[in-house]
């Protein structure tokens, strides 16, 4: 038997069930790039036999030019091996019409609706779909759906990838320019091959430009920065800020501004230098501002001619406008390739220019390559943001840097760049308050806590090192060692057991009876904010020096005699000044080898309880927090961005409900959500209020803390998530 419990009439079940599984979305908060018909956005993409597109619109206007395209990539019809765009006729009896090509072979294909009559234009919400491999191809308006029958055209029709990429709002003629544009907003484009989603557009604001984000594919971002007054964006928009390092205004006129970053690296015959960047002013009638620069070896500038690139003093290359190169606010990405021998300015997915290049002789650069400078001189100096720099030799990656904060988020930070290749930071060579760089855009700071040597400040473990014990500790100097100084990085030790440190002759290790010193001396042991791993294996004898993923160095150690019962300790050998050392730690593991096999038996990580810092064991085994156990009682400082707990496990909210979700960090100035892995708009307290949902389908929330350092927002990692289940309302059904 089935039996409806509440339902009065066959209308109330039918219209429950409807409100139970109908889903919504309110036009005025989805998100849209709309553009007012001067101009378009190319997206890259290249359609291919097993393409279909589908592009969520509304039109602004019935008064469109005639033959303006929504999207398209028919340039060229007679040049181009598949094409496909949205036609809009003129005149009084305004139809749609979708243009498909193959070749030189052309035809259009008109929409009509149930009743057999065309489409006309209107200003409502539709979805267009061209679907080469499997047509019809459809006109979906709300809830109705219109096929467009293709008779001259089977999908074994196309069998070509198209010559150029697909443009919205507008196609490109012949000389590369946006023609037939069309005033329309677009929620949203969707791109699949063989039934696969590869490229899902959506609309997203980076770095203050509208433009859309590809959240299915590689993440890239399109847009179109010489026309960036022609789009505005409305909804929800996806905001989307990239991290950057930036020289103040003025910096090439006010002598106390002139700042740059030193990248402490020398450019050879084999170097390629990437580097992302943006003025942030108008550069000076008459001036030269470097973008970068080796002295005249290798340089990227800025000028009243545009951009130009120069590698030797007779290799001096100009070229990419100037109504493109001195654009304010515009990122864009500076490439000078020496063996590739050729440079250009790239901005989104457009080449704006390139030039190629020669050389001749033997690169002599005696100074580093600068950013923001020509090699440090007085009126070079270039007011930009730095987004990263990628340098490469002979095609390998040998610098990967990009904006980070060094030093406490309450304090006064050390802005500049740090290299995910070395694990070096780099900032202007004098970091005082007068004249430090300042940064923006989302950065991450891991955390950690900081012992320091002037107070004997050190961490004890209380855990006894045994024989088949291996340790390894993720830790960065926080000052510079003293000549004659020994600073231990941990140690379990009397005379001659277990530790790591550093001397004057670099990474030492004491395994039992075997003192080893000397090794990887040519890293720089003690550079300061040179985060590296520091790892000592009984078992295997060894030991290890690991900088950001790269071994730098290891050597055998013999193990002899008895160890000690003394407990490992964190940043010295017994405590006492002497030995101590001044470093940030981000983490240390303890292995014990068990039947042939690694066992973790603790993963210490940074913490704070009650306001005072310390570590926590993630592992569970040892319920101790581990604060300073420094003879003078100092406590540990902290810093970095420390990953929220979020409260509540999993929740169920019912229809007209809310469930409150709180998350807590140490130091946290705000917060950001995310729903589903999308950032929600607006989310910036420890709290959220999470109402009931449409669907009946369960989303998943998680948080990530944030800091305030001038511009940006320093970030921490992601919480685990929490699941919210939206319960579905009304209907009730027994079975029986």
């Amino acid at each position: 038997m089935l039996a409806i419990r509440k339902a009065k009439s066959l209308f109330t079940v039918v219209l429950t069930i409807a409100i139970a599984f109908a889903t919504c979305h309110a036009f005025a908060e989805d998100a849209y790039i709309e553009s007012d018909g001067t101009s378009g956005i190319l997206t890259g993409y290249k359609l291919k036999p097993a393409s279909r597109v589908a592009v969520d619109f509304a039109l602004t206007t019935t008064e469109q030019a005639s033959g303006a395209r929504l999207f398209g990539a028919d340039r060229s019809h007679t040049a181009l091996k598949m094409s496909g765009s949205f036609y809009i006729g003129g005149g009084e009896n305004t139809l749609w019409v979708i243009h498909l090509g193959n070749g030189e072979k052309y035809d259009s294909v008109w929409p009509k609706d149930g009743n057999g009559d065309f489409i006309t234009l209107d200003t409502d919400r539709h979805t267009i779909v061209i679907d080469y491999p499997n047509p019809p191809h459809l006109y979906i308006t709300g809830s109705v759906t219109n096929e467009v029958p293709n008779e001259d055209f089977t999908p074994e029709s196309f069998t070509n990838e198209a010559i150029e990429p697909i443009a919205l709002f507008a196609r490109q003629n012949a000389s590369g320019a946006f023609e037939k544009q069309c005033k329309a907003r677009i929620f949203g484009v969707k791109i699949y091959e063989s039934g696969a989603l590869v490229h899902d557009f959506a609309p997203c604001l980076k770095d203050g430009m509208p433009g859309f984000k590809d959240i299915a594919g590689d993440g890239g971002f399109i847009c179109n920065p010489v026309a960036e007054t022609s789009f505005t964006h409305g909804g929800d928009i996806l905001v989307d800020e990239s991290a950057y390092v930036a020289t103040p205004t003025g910096n090439n006129t006010e002598a106390d501004k002139h700042l740059y970053v030193d990248t402490e690296y020398f450019a050879t015959a084999d170097t390629r230098l990437e580097l992302d960047y943006a003025l942030t002013e108008e550069r000076p009638l008459g001036a030269t501002w470097y973008i970068f620069s080796g002295e005249s070896q290798f340089g990227a500038f800025v000028q009243d001619k545009g951009a130009g690139f120069v590698v030797k003093t007779s290799q001096w290359k100009t070229g990419v406008a100037p109504s493109v190169a001195n654009l304010v606010g515009v990122k864009r990405t500076a490439i000078l390739d020496v063996p590739g021998k050729w440079c250009g300015l790239v901005t989104g997915t457009c080449t704006n220019d390139y030039k190629s290049i020669t050389t001749n002789g033997v690169f002599a650069n005696t100074s580093t390559i600068k950013l923001a400078s020509y090699a440090g001189a007085n009126n070079y100096f270039a007011s930009m943001k730095i987004y990263g720099c990628r340098i490469y030799e002979a095609g390998t990656l040998v610098r990967d840097f990009r904006p980070c904060v060094f030093g406490p988020l309450d304090g006064t930070p050390v802005v500049g760049l740090k290299d995910e290749v070395t694990g070096t930071f780099i900032s202007y060579p004098d970091a005082t308050v007068s004249k430090r760089l300042t940064c923006g855009g989302k950065m991450g700071l891991p955390p950690y806590v900081e012992t320091l040597r002037a107070d004997s400040r050190y961490i004890d473990t209380g855990y006894l090192v045994t024989a088949n014990t291996k340790v390894a500790i993720d830790y960065a100097p926080t000052e510079e060692k003293g000549s004659g100084d020994t600073w231990y990085l941990f140690a379990a030790k009397d005379t001659h057991n277990f530790a790591a440190y550093i001397n004057d002759k670099g990474f030492g290790f004491i395994n039992s009876s075997s003192w080893m010193k000397g090794v990887g001396a040519d890293v720089g042991a003690s550079s300061v904010n040179v985060r590296r791993t520091v790892i000592l294996d009984n078992p295997a004898n060894m030991g290890a020096i690991v900088t950001e993923g790269v071994t730098n160095a290891t050597c055998a150690t013999t193990a002899g005699g008895p160890f000690s019962r003394l407990t490992l300790r964190l940043g010295t050998q017994v405590g006492t000044v002497a030995n101590c050392a001044s470093i940030r730690i981000y983490g240390c593991k303890i292995w014990e080898k068990e039947n042939g096999e690694y066992v973790l038996k603790r993963d210490y990580v940074p913490a704070v309880e009650d306001s005072v810092a310390g570590l926590r064991d993630a592992t569970g085994n040892d319920a101790t927090f581990r604060v300073c156990a420094s003879t003078a009682a100092s406590p540990l400082t902290y810093g970095g961005a420390f990953t929220p707990v979020v409260a509540q496990t999993a929740a169920r909210v019912m229809h007209g409900n809310t469930v409150t979700l709180t998350a807590t960090a140490p130091g946290a100035t705000s917060y950001s959500w995310y729903r589903n892995g999308e950032e929600i708009p607006g989310a910036t307290s420890s709290s959220l209020v999470v109402r009931w949902r449409r669907g009946g389908e369960t989303d998943t929330y998680a948080a990530r803390s944030a800091y305030a350092v001038d511009a940006a927002t320093i970030e921490s990692g992601e919480s685990e998530s929490v699941a919210v289940e939206n319960a579905t309302p009304g209907l009730t059904v027994i079975i029986r």
